[in-house]
């Protein structure tokens, strides 16, 4: 009986342990270059059953290529970069690159042209997992933001720095103005 007990809670262990990355969740740093975005992403291994839904095709495909094609048309449908003026940006290159973590995971670098990111959305695996989270670390002009993106908000739109930056001068200005009138008034 003992050694029954020890076998399950074993099996239980290696089982949990075999899939610890979740099939509802995946990563996003996107790096802020020149003119355009660089995005490492990280997808769990339930993006083949997204592509499957979002292109039945695939099933019957025989090449690793029209499966990167499905996953790009896929990726620029989804996730989707916007500017400050609301153009979209062009979604330029897709590549496989090497898996530095989990064996049932894939990484890819996507890579976007455009200028002034003022908003992104990303409705990847939304459409096999209700409870999706697609959560992104954003590193441009020494800044680093970190979000999420769920199903009932797929949209996240970036802080304004330049106007969040100089709103001291909004107070500066008139205490300034102030100080100089007083000072002036009191010598006399």
């Amino acid at each position: 009986m003992f050694k029954s007990i020890i076998i399950f809670i074993l099996f239980n262990f290696l089982t949990s342990f075999g899939f610890s990355h979740d099939s509802n969740k995946a990563f996003f740093k996107i790096n802020q270059e020149v003119k355009y975005f660089e995005i490492e992403a990280e997808f769990p291994w339930s993006i083949r059953n997204a592509l499957l839904e979002f292109n039945p095709e695939l099933e019957n495909a025989t090449s690793k290529q029209e499966f990167i094609a499905s996953l790009k048309r896929y990726i620029a449908k989804h996730l989707i970069l916007s500017s400050k003026s609301g153009n979209q940006f062009e979604l330029m290159q897709l590549k496989e690159i090497t898996n530095t973590g989990h064996s049932h995971q894939s990484n890819y670098s996507i890579i976007y042209k455009g200028e002034d990111l003022k908003t992104i959305t990303n409705k990847l695996l939304f459409n096999i997992n209700q409870d999706q989270q697609n959560y992104h670390q954003l590193n441009n002009d020494d800044n680093e933001v970190k979000f999420t993106t769920f199903k009932n908000q797929p949209t996240f739109n970036l802080p304004n720095t330049q106007i969040s930056n100089y709103w001291y001068l909004s107070l500066t200005i008139p205490i300034g103005i102030f100080l100089f009138i007083w000072r002036r008034g009191t010598k006399n």
